[in-house]
């Protein structure tokens, strides 16, 4: 029993080390298998890296070259330059074209009151007598007929008649 007992356990010793050798075999095989997917999902990661790291390279590329040309063109000042002088001597034509209408206004004001009608403005006459228009003319010159009381000869201190 004893040398039953001793071939049952190499048998089962045997046995358990077929085992854990087939299942260190499974083990490893599947580590490589997970391995080989790591492998393979690092090769793709790596070209995908490539290929960003090249496409970042050509947008940095056009970037700098749409940075450099968006001011460097001279005909970009040009017409900006070109257009506020145009608003300018539109701004000016405008405030001459307001100033020549205030003016027209003005004479057209003016023409009508030379052209109405003088009936419509009353005649105004004097209220003083001519007796008494003589009588502050002789006051004013002295009481001499013909002027300041000078030469006597109808003339005035200018030598115009009076």
């Amino acid at each position: 029993m004893a040398a039953a007992s001793g071939a049952s356990a190499a048998g089962l010793g045997g046995l358990l080390g077929e085992l854990a050798a087939k299942a260190d075999a499974d083990a490893i095989a599947q580590q490589a298998e997970q391995l080989k997917s790591l492998e393979q999902r690092l090769t793709r990661l790596s070209a995908q890296n490539q290929s960003l790291q090249k496409t970042m390279g050509d947008l940095q590329a056009r970037l700098a070259d749409a940075e450099a040309s968006r001011y460097a063109n001279p005909l970009v000042y040009a017409m900006a330059a070109l257009v506020l002088l145009l608003l300018a001597v539109v701004a000016a034509l405008l405030w001459r074209q307001r100033g020549l209408q205030k003016e027209s206004d003005w004479l057209k004001a003016a023409a009508a009151e030379s052209d109405a009608p003088r009936a419509a403005t009353p005649e105004v006459r004097s209220v003083v007598r001519p007796s008494a228009r003589r009588s502050v003319r002789r006051a004013g010159d002295g009481g001499r007929p013909g002027g300041c009381g000078r030469g006597g000869r109808g003339r005035g201190a200018g030598g115009h008649p009076a």
